[in-house]
């Protein structure tokens, strides 16, 4: 958010991973505190503010101001759907494999898996970590992760082409 009364006063709100990454100085303790929160299943969100800097007019690439100072940490429990664990039961009772693909945090997504009952040991990769490997590479990862997190519009186009192309169908 960036006000138009000519205060350079900018305010963020997204993903602390993304965010930290503009906050060099940004305290152990946040991360610590942002991981565990992900551990618990919890989706965290980091509020942070810039004096300085503003970001560009690009919504699809914005450039983050360096100067980012954290406000807030803000922690989002989401509420499992009844019967979800029945749901998956059956699935892998006639031998559908349950993959997930989230943009949420790796760790968030892992804790919630666990909670839906999908089997140990539930193993994840995030979208950073899948940006540099070959189709070949991305292929023997599909074979051994059940989670995908902070996967964007395009790291989930191109895992779907890989399971495709491995006969998998994709729903």
């Amino acid at each position: 958010v960036q006000f138009a009364d000519g205060d350079k006063e900018t305010l963020v709100i997204g993903a602390p991973e993304i965010l930290l990454a503009a906050m060099p100085q940004a305290a152990a303790d946040i991360h610590s505190s942002v991981n565990e929160h992900a551990r618990q299943g919890l989706r965290v969100l980091l509020l942070a503010r810039s004096d300085h800097g503003a970001l560009t007019n690009d919504a699809a690439d914005p450039l983050l101001p360096r100067d980012l100072i954290p406000i807030a940490m803000i922690s989002i429990s989401d509420e499992l759907r009844p019967g979800v664990q029945d749901t998956l039961a059956a699935f892998r009772n006639i031998g559908i494999t349950v993959r997930v693909l989230s943009g949420d945090n790796p760790d968030t997504v892992v804790a919630l898996a666990r909670q839906v009952g999908m089997p140990e040991p539930v193993t994840s990769i995030s979208g950073q970590d899948i940006d540099g490997l070959s189709d070949a590479q991305l292929r023997d990862v599909v074979q051994s992760h059940i989670v995908f997190g902070r996967v964007t519009p395009d790291h989930k186009e191109r895992l779907v082409r890989i399971m495709t192309d491995m006969g998998q169908w994709v729903a």
